[in-house]
């Protein structure tokens, strides 16, 4: 029993001794904004707090390209950016929502929040036992990634203030477009995840074309650019399945024409 503990420790030590320094840096970039956010979100700066929550999506999106530039991924930095994702994608993205425009909706308003915070924390401890037991985050996202669900509640503070609109015209517009956003976050559907993008590899040229024209628009119009592509990677998942599900259709159809006895007439 004494040696069982005595590796049992040892095994402990050696997985907290070492905590890679880079990537974890970038990842308290992104918590630090997620922070930042509901601090400015509580004074009444929504604008700002939005374009905080963005920020905490680019750091989101580099600290895993650091671990594995620099070869540093470990157990820890998966840990501490669920967490970190927690407060950017989770509660922050909820508050923001809620102090800007469900607040006037009292209880459905609060409700709302606290259940889009409930799906971000459920969606990221899935997430986490998916990856451990394949031991990859290659491949495509089971229900929509917290990082999106959150980015797509900052992009529409953000198209909302471009265009000097009034939060509260809409309230139950806001509520229900919460309630989506919760369920595609702990729902089943796929959604591609474009790590498997080759970005050395040779492309065509119109798809150097393509990407300056979306580098042009989002410098023009991030606002705009931000609210359109979260709002159409949101809806994605949905879109796919019910693609898939039409195409099945017209494999079985065939089989149903060619029965002698027609539909209802015998068939199973």
């Amino acid at each position: 029993m004494p040696t069982i503990r005595m590796k049992r420790k040892k095994k402990l030590r050696e997985r907290i001794r070492g905590i890679p320094i880079a990537p974890n840096l970038v990842t308290t970039a992104s918590l630090f904004c997620g922070f930042y956010s509901i601090m400015l979100s509580i004074h009444g700066q929504f604008l700002k707090a939005a374009w905080f929550i963005m920020g905490a999506v680019l750091f989101d999106m580099f600290d895993g390209l650091v671990a594995r530039l620099t070869r540093s991924q470990s157990q820890f930095g998966r840990e501490y950016d669920s967490l970190s994702d927690l407060l950017s994608f989770g509660a922050a993205p909820a508050i923001l929502m809620y102090l800007w425009a469900l607040q006037p909706l009292d209880r459905l308003g609060w409700s709302a929040a606290f259940l889009f915070t409930a799906c971000a924390a459920l969606r990221l401890a899935r997430f986490n036992i998916i990856s451990s037991a394949t031991d990859t985050q290659k491949g495509d996202y089971v229900g929509l990634a917290s990082t999106s669900a959150g980015a797509t509640v900052a992009a529409i503070v953000l198209f909302f203030y471009e265009f000097d609109l009034a939060p509260g015209t809409y309230p139950y517009s806001f509520l229900f477009t919460f309630y989506i956003l919760s369920l595609l976050m702990v729902s089943p559907l796929k959604y591609r995840s474009h790590k498997d993008l080759n970005l050395r590899s040779r492309k065509p040229f119109a798809i150097m074309f393509l990407a300056i024209l979306i580098f042009t628009l989002i410098v023009t119009h991030p606002e705009m650019i931000f609210f359109v592509g979260f709002i159409v990677y949101a809806l994605s998942g949905p879109a796919e399945w019910v693609l898939n599900r039409v195409r099945k259709v017209p494999a079985e159809e065939p089989a149903l024409q060619e029965s002698p006895t027609g539909p209802g007439e015998g068939n199973p």
